[in-house]
């Protein structure tokens, strides 16, 4: 496992474990698979944002809220 601040960021896995790679890459595709879905639902709903630099900064400046928040806890 790959930790940056005593916190797990990556897990290495060795070319000779194959079925643990194939096993990742499974759990991958089900993850994008169900956002993809989640997004196509939004979508239908009219829940959609316009992809500019101030959107993307704002998402930024959120998720840097969230990450000083909960490491305050």
């Amino acid at each position: 496992m790959v930790t940056r601040r005593n916190r797990p960021v990556g897990v290495m896995l060795s070319m000779e474990n194959l079925p643990a790679i194939f096993e990742l890459v499974d759990s991958m595709r089900e993850t994008i698979k169900a956002g993809v879905k989640a997004g196509l639902a939004d979508a239908k709903v009219g829940k959609t944002y316009e992809l500019t630099d101030e959107f993307i900064e704002d998402l930024k400046s959120e998720a840097e809220q969230r990450i000083l928040a909960k490491n305050k806890k």
